[in-house]
């Protein structure tokens, strides 16, 4: 998995994705650090927010793979020495950066896409293979989501592929 991700970062979107990083650090910089001990907020990537409840999601989606690849869950220690949880922020601190693009090039989705995507994900088709409505209920549910979550997340996906394209 390591060797897959150093693969990633030295072929050219993963350059573009550090550079989106690079510029969403060295622009926006890390400030309030005192100010918002208290808050919800796991990291800020300029007005973008990276939440606690993002981070844990994101994590226990990357230990859920990892626990595929390897046949068992990894612990706490072992994920950390992987670092995983390094891997993790980092990927949600590039797609904010991203996102944060993606706004100031007024790029968006539009209702009908993201319903054509929600149409199409595999994730939430009956048994008939067509899309179903308390599938999506369940899945969501069980994975702790909103539909408002959802779908922020998929338009934010979207306009990440706009970006990439």
């Amino acid at each position: 998995m390591l060797d897959g991700l150093r693969l990633f970062a030295k072929s050219w979107p993963g350059k573009i994705l550090g550079a989106f990083l690079l510029v969403g650090v060295a622009g926006f910089g890390i400030n309030n650090v005192i100010a918002d001990l208290g808050s919800n907020t796991v990291a800020r990537v300029g007005d973008q927010e990276i939440t606690s409840r993002q981070f844990l999601r994101a994590y226990q989606s990357q230990v859920s793979r990892l626990a595929n690849q390897i046949g068992r869950v990894p612990n706490l220690a072992e994920a950390e020495s992987l670092g995983l949880p390094t891997a993790v922020l980092l990927g949600l601190s590039e797609g904010a950066a991203m996102n944060q693009l993606a706004a100031q090039m007024g790029l968006g989705v539009s209702e009908d896409k993201l319903g054509q995507m929600l149409r199409t994900d595999p994730s939430f088709q009956g048994t008939l293979g067509n899309f179903d409505a308390s599938t999506f209920s369940q899945v969501l549910q069980a994975s702790g989501w909103t539909e408002a979550e959802y779908f922020e997340a998929r338009g934010n996906e979207a306009k990440r592929e706009q970006l990439l394209r």
